[in-house]
């Protein structure tokens, strides 16, 4: 049994002690050991593998799950990035980049190259769906899983449509108030190692995990 972690940079635990390049701002390619998911299976008691990645967005975060070799008796924790600002391009796996480990071309709305991007064709409405199409994606292919849903930012619901109610999400999210006024991590822009404690402790609690 394994607990398989899925997101992006909140995720991975870039900024933390073991997660942080030596000019102390830019991501590398290495999961932390001390962000929330191995805090979460310490906890429960079992192994824990993360495949996260900073600036990853809700594509790269659906494609890392689908793709990974998880069992019937696995626990699945994603912490959905912001699907409101980020678009994926998913690269095949033959273009691989080590620079560029999650394999994707990153769109995103703070980028000044991508603001035609986003003027021209972005919805709101688009990448909300594309978000719960994802989570039902992962429901159907992992029927037999316990699957904990959460994310940055507080989900809301949006649009009414009814297959989306089907798909819960946790009531944590590690962009609430609570969890910002904690001490951040070496960076000085992620949240730093007690609130990722605190969010494994508040998602154990909530899903009765054992």
């Amino acid at each position: 049994m394994k607990l398989w972690a899925f997101g992006c940079s909140h995720t991975q635990g870039h900024g933390l002690a073991d997660c942080i390049a030596e000019n102390g701002i830019d991501p590398i390619p290495v999961m932390s050991k001390l962000s929330w998911p191995n805090h979460l299976a310490e906890l429960m008691g079992i192994d824990c593998e993360i495949k996260a990645w900073a600036g990853a967005g809700i594509k790269s975060t659906w494609h890392e799950c689908v793709s990974a070799p998880i069992e019937p008796d696995d626990v699945i924790a994603i912490m959905w990035p912001c699907w409101e600002s980020r678009i994926d391009i998913l690269l095949p796996p033959e273009d691989i980049d080590k620079s560029n480990p999650a394999n994707i071309i990153h769109i995103r709305s703070w980028h000044e190259q991508d603001k035609d991007y986003f003027n021209r064709y972005y919805s709101a409405y688009d990448q909300f769906m594309q978000l719960h199409c994802y989570t039902t994606t992962i429901r159907h292919m992992y029927p037999d899983n316990q699957i904990i849903n959460t994310a940055y930012n507080e989900q809301e619901q949006l649009w009414d449509i009814k297959p989306l109610r089907n798909q819960p999400f946790s009531t944590e999210y590690f962009g609430a108030q609570k969890y910002q006024i904690m001490p951040l991590a070496q960076d000085g822009q992620h949240r730093g190692i007690e609130a990722h404690k605190a969010l494994a402790e508040n998602l154990f609690a909530e899903f009765k995990l054992t």
